[in-house]
């Protein structure tokens, strides 16, 4: 039985709703509480690692994966369809880290919710991975991510295309963050949740040049080459904190 937001839900409901055959060899499941975020509208995620893809009924196909989202007691699941070779090639890649770039998110993120989560039927996964790998690697890309992003801003700048530059700075800072956050042994690679947890758990003077310079901000034209300048100063001060 899982407990969620005080609604009970067998595990034999969820496991119907997967139809666990002798294609599946693991299920595990995640929700965002497990790391103290989430709220009344979160979902659980499920990750049913299979023999294989082909014949699996799904809603979307992704290639790499196939997703459904069924409502089990009430309860929206959003459900990941991966095969369990590639699964493991991924953990493969990150010991010679050799992903690509453009997937790394979504395959990080499979891997690390199946290191927190829990194995609600078949083959526990979570031995196979490295941890300290693992969050390495997630440094490692997302440090190379914010410095990408912040030479981008740098050469917006200096045209003084500043539209250019606060995107730029904007997926520079994040990137920053993920990475300081899995400095601090979290993580968390979904947007929406890294600044609320580089926030919570970053304590020093850079949480509040980040609040003041990229939160709390008033725009105006006349301001605009301080403000790009101030974001640029605090995404240098994220790379030497990750050096």
């Amino acid at each position: 039985m899982i407990n969620f937001n005080n609604v009970d839900i067998p595990i034999s409901a969820i496991l119907e709703s997967i139809n666990c055959d002798d294609n599946v060899i693991s299920v595990i499941a995640y929700w965002s509480q497990m790391d103290g975020l989430g709220n009344k509208h979160s979902d659980i995620d499920l990750y049913v690692l299979t023999h294989s893809n082909t014949n699996v009924k799904c809603q979307w196909d992704y290639g790499i994966t196939k997703i459904s989202c069924p409502y089990i007691n009430g309860v929206k699941f959003d459900i990941e369809y991966w095969e369990y070779d590639k699964v493991m090639q991924i953990i493969a890649d990150i010991h010679n880290k050799s992903l690509v770039l453009i997937e790394d998110r979504v395959k990080l993120t499979v891997l690390s919710r199946i290191y927190k989560g829990i194995c609600i039927f078949g083959k526990t996964i979570k031995e196979q991975i490295n941890y300290e790998e693992l969050r390495n690697y997630i440094i490692y890309l997302y440090r190379w991510s914010c410095k990408s992003s912040y030479d981008d801003a740098k050469h917006f700048a200096d045209v003084s295309d500043y539209t250019g530059t606060l995107t730029s700075n904007s997926f520079a800072v994040m990137a920053g963050m993920t990475a300081i956050n899995a400095c601090n042994s979290k993580l968390i690679l979904q947007p929406k949740w890294v600044p609320k947890v580089y926030m919570e758990t970053e304590a020093n003077d850079l949480v509040t040049q980040y609040i003041d310079g990229f939160v709390f901000v008033n725009v105006t034209e006349q301001h605009l080459p301080f403000l790009v300048d101030n974001q640029l100063k605090i995404i240098k001060r994220m790379l030497l904190r990750l050096e």
